[in-house]
C-alpha cells in the first residue's frame, strides 16, 4: 500500500521533564522486577472476558429467555464484546505481552467484535496517537459527523445543540462502525495525517471477510436460533449496541474534549510549538485515577494522558505509573490535567461541546 504522512513536526526536543519522566518509570519497573509491556493480571482480564463471552454467546442460543431477560443478557453479550475491544486496543499497542506474535494475535479479536483491525492502524495509532488533538490531523476529532470537536472547524447551525444530540449519537457509534464506517474509511483518499494510496486487494477480501464471519455469529445466527418475537431479538441487540457506544463516547471523547485541554493548529510550516510531551499533557486528561473498579471497566483509558506518554504499557501499569507522573509533573511545573470523577469529567465533556457549538 503506498501512504505518505504529512510532516507535521513538534519544534521542541523532549526537555528535562520528559528525560527525568521516562528514567523514573523505568527504574520503577526495574525495582518492581515487572515487564512494561506485560502482566499477569491481563491474562486473568481475559480469561474472565473469554468465558463471559462464549458463557453468555451460548446460553443466548440455547435459552428460551423472556424479553427484559433476553434484552439484559444481550446487553451483557456486547458490552462483554467492547471490553474485548479494549483489550485488543492494548494489543495494537503491544501492550498485551513482550511476544509481538501475542499481541498480533490480541489486535485481531478487534475483527472479532466486527471492527476493521487494518484501519484502526491507520486511524487510531498512528493518526491519534501520532498528533492528540490537532486540528486537521488527528482522526479523532472528526469520528462523529454531527459533532464539532475541532474549534478551527466550520461551524454549522446545528452545531449550537451538540450538547444535546452528543449523547444520540454516542450511542449509534458502534452499530455504525461496524456495519458502514469501516467500508467508509477504506474508500477514503486521507486519514488523518495519512494520504492513502491503494489498499492491497487481500485487506479489502479481509475486511468483507471479518465483517460477514462477525455479522453471521453475533446477530443472524443469534436471530434463527434464539427461541422469542423477532422485535425482542432485534430490540436486545439495539439495546446491547446503545450502552457500548455510550460507553465509548464517554470513555475516549471526555479525555481530549472537557474544559482543560487545549485543541492545537499547526503554523503555515506544518510546526507545533512544544514538544510531545508537553503536548501529550496539555491536550490530554485523566479521570478517577485511583478507582479501580473504573480503571477496569474502562480498560485503563480513564488514565488516558499516562497512556498516550507510554502507549506500550499494560493497562494494568497504569494506576501505579499515574502516581510517578503526578509527582514528576508537580515537582517540574507541568501540568498534569486530572478530573477526580468519571462524573465531574462527563460534565467539563458536555460543557465543552456547548462552548465549540457555540463559538
Amino acid at each position: 500500500m503506498a501512504n505518505t504522512i504529512e510532516t507535521i513536526s513538534y519544534t521542541r526536543s523532549p526537555n528535562k521533564f520528559a528525560t527525568i519522566l521516562r528514567k523514573q518509570v523505568h527504574q520503577y519497573f526495574q525495582t518492581q522486577k515487572l515487564q512494561p509491556t506485560s502482566s499477569p493480571s491481563m491474562k486473568w482480564r481475559l480469561i474472565i472476558l473469554s468465558g463471559m463471552w462464549i458463557g453468555l454467546y451460548t446460553m443466548l442460543l440455547t435459552g428460551h429467555l423472556p424479553c427484559a431477560f433476553l434484552v439484559l443478557s444481550m446487553v451483557l453479550f456486547h458490552f462483554v464484546l467492547f471490553q474485548l475491544a479494549l483489550t485488543a486496543h492494548d494489543g495494537s499497542h503491544n501492550a498485551v505481552s513482550s511476544n509481538p506474535k501475542t499481541n498480533k494475535w490480541i489486535y485481531r479479536i478487534f475483527d472479532l467484535a466486527g471492527v476493521n483491525s487494518y484501519l484502526w492502524e491507520f486511524d487510531h495509532v498512528i493518526s491519534h496517537h501520532g498528533l492528540p488533538n490537532v486540528s486537521g490531523y488527528d482522526s479523532n476529532m472528526y469520528m462523529y459527523p454531527a459533532i464539532r470537536l475541532d474549534p478551527y472547524a466550520p461551524k454549522k447551525w446545528f452545531h449550537r445543540y451538540q450538547h444535546i444530540y452528543a449523547l444520540f449519537m454516542y450511542a449509534h457509534a458502534t452499530l455504525f462502525k461496524v456495519f458502514l464506517a469501516d467500508f467508509v474509511n477504506f474508500k477514503r483518499e486521507r486519514i488523518g495525517m495519512i494520504e492513502v494510496g491503494k489498499h492491497p486487494n487481500k485487506e479489502l477480501f479481509y475486511l468483507i471477510g471479518t465483517k460477514a464471519f462477525a455479522i453471521s455469529y453475533i446477530y443472524i445466527i443469534p436471530f434463527l436460533f434464539i427461541s422469542a418475537p423477532a422485535w425482542q431479538i432485534i430490540l436486545s441487540m439495539y439495546v446491547g449496541h446503545l450502552v457500548s457506544g455510550i460507553a465509548l463516547g464517554l470513555i475516549f471523547q471526555v479525555t481530549h474534549t472537557n474544559l482543560l485541554v487545549s485543541q492545537v493548529k499547526p503554523n503555515h510550516q506544518g510546526k507545533i510549538s512544544h514538544s510531545y510531551e508537553e503536548h501529550v499533557f496539555s491536550t490530554t486528561a485523566d479521570f478517577a485515577v485511583h478507582n479501580k473498579v473504573i480503571a477496569w471497566m474502562t480498560g485503563g483509558l480513564n488514565i488516558h494522558a499516562v497512556h498516550h506518554m507510554f502507549p506500550n504499557m499494560s493497562q494494568m501499569h497504569l494506576p501505579q505509573i499515574a502516581k510517578i507522573v503526578r509527582k514528576t509533573c508537580t515537582e517540574h511545573n507541568v501540568p498534569y490535567l486530572e478530573f477526580p470523577t468519571w462524573r465531574t469529567a462527563i460534565s467539563s465533556h458536555f460543557q465543552a461541546l456547548k462552548q465549540l457549538g457555540q463559538a
